[in-house]
């Protein structure tokens, strides 16, 4: 059997924060929160979640920033980290977003089924990079 997926959900906004934790939560995943790229960098070194689901615009920093902290770490790099913003939703925002190294970007406002179906293909795709990396390994 896979080990739990562990999704940290970074968003300074608590409604969303806490729509996004329950819905994940409800569907098994294992869920960490932070609202602030700080706490999210923090998070990311201490627990090495599979995937963050990151706000674009903190108060902090912003989600490219963080992303590019995340992506820019050797020892980090293979987390999944996939950008959300319901205000920087350009086709420019998101191809910026993609350059720096987020494996994706929601835009919002989407559905609660969207949004886990973009969260398990996500994992989907994490999963089968992981076995690749493994593979490679042996």
């Amino acid at each position: 059997m896979s080990k739990q997926f562990t999704v940290l959900v970074v968003d300074d906004d608590t409604d969303i924060l806490l729509l996004s934790t329950s819905i994940l939560r409800r569907t098994g995943y294992e869920v960490l929160e932070a609202s602030t790229g700080k706490e999210c960098v923090d998070a990311v070194r201490t627990h090495h979640p599979d995937l963050v689901l990151l706000d674009v615009r903190l108060p902090d920093m912003t989600g490219i920033e963080v992303c590019r902290q995340i992506k820019g770490d050797e020892s980090l790099e293979d987390i999944f980290v996939i950008l959300a913003s319901g205000i920087q939703i350009s086709s420019e925002d998101q191809a910026d977003g993609l350059d720096i190294g987020a494996d994706g970007y929601i835009v919002r406002p989407l559905s609660n089924k969207e949004f886990l179906a973009r969260v398990q293909a996500g994992e989907r795709i994490k999963r089968a990079e992981d076995a690749l990396r493994k593979k490679e390994r042996q």
